[in-house]
């Protein structure tokens, strides 16, 4: 299997499918850390500064908290909190003639983009270093070998213990087409939905479309598979083949 090409590589896994350009880290949670790893994490910090050194860099940058909301579901004080004007509102709501600008600089926004709303951020002050909030670290697994050497693949978790711990896997398409997103969505009992990187769910019989928050339960099923269902059908829509209709969706686990 070749390299994969360092942009390609584990943080642009990490990120996933989001459009997301910053990882934003909290002071305070991260100077609550175990001083183990408080090193770990300074020393990273130091490398790549001093790898971007000749990189011309912003002043600073302001940082708010938020909420994620799609716009054309927004409430009109949500749309004003978010600096979003609208034109063209109907009577009953949005409408074709709908459009949303932004007040900063006046971009029109689709009304399918998702917007955020500025909330209070829940996590406190670093307080100059004063606050704390205690992390749950996972427990260190007991060594029960006595000190033997663990057996061929004996150190490997089976598939299916990893698999209780997936939450999504990307599906490669062919050239240079982005990979799909298959996510897992306890909606419905464990299920997997299928995306895109426009943030669209796969739906029997529309194809991909913008699944909308308000739907019934029976309805958003229709996004979302059984996991030996929804693995062939993603990687028959990554390669391109005709996917038929499903003649009757799976009923709602309970």
């Amino acid at each position: 299997m070749p390299d994969l090409h360092p942009t390609n590589g584990p943080v642009h896994g990490w990120f996933g499918l989001s459009y997301t350009n910053y990882q934003v880290l909290h002071r305070t949670l991260m100077q609550s850390m175990p001083i183990e790893w408080q090193e770990r994490m300074v020393a990273c910090l130091e490398e790549l500064q001093a790898a971007y050194d000749h990189v011309d860099l912003p002043e600073a940058f302001k940082v708010q908290a938020a909420t994620d909301h799609i716009v054309n579901e927004m409430t009109e004080s949500q749309l004003y909190a978010a600096g979003i004007l609208v034109e063209g509102d109907g009577p009953d709501g949005p409408g074709p003639k709908t459009r949303y600008h932004g007040t900063e600089d006046g971009r029109e926004i689709d009304p399918h983009e998702r917007a955020l709303l500025p909330v209070t951020d829940p996590v406190p002050h670093y307080n100059r270093g004063r606050t704390y909030i205690e992390p749950r670290l996972p427990e260190p697994e007991k060594d029960t070998s006595g000190g033997a050497q663990p057996s061929a693949g004996g150190s490997t978790p089976a598939f299916a213990d990893l698999l209780r711990c997936a939450e999504a896997f990307e599906i490669p398409r062919p050239g240079s087409a982005l990979p799909l997103l298959l996510e897992r969505s306890y909606a419905g009992g464990d299920r997997w939905a299928i995306g895109d990187r426009n943030g669209r769910r796969w739906e029997r019989g529309r194809g991909f479309v913008f699944e909308r928050s308000d739907l019934d339960e029976r309805t958003r099923t229709d996004t979302r598979f059984p996991l030996a269902e929804a693995w062939p059908l993603a990687h028959r829509i990554a390669a391109g083949e005709p996917v038929a209709r499903a003649a009757q969706p799976p009923e709602v686990s309970q």
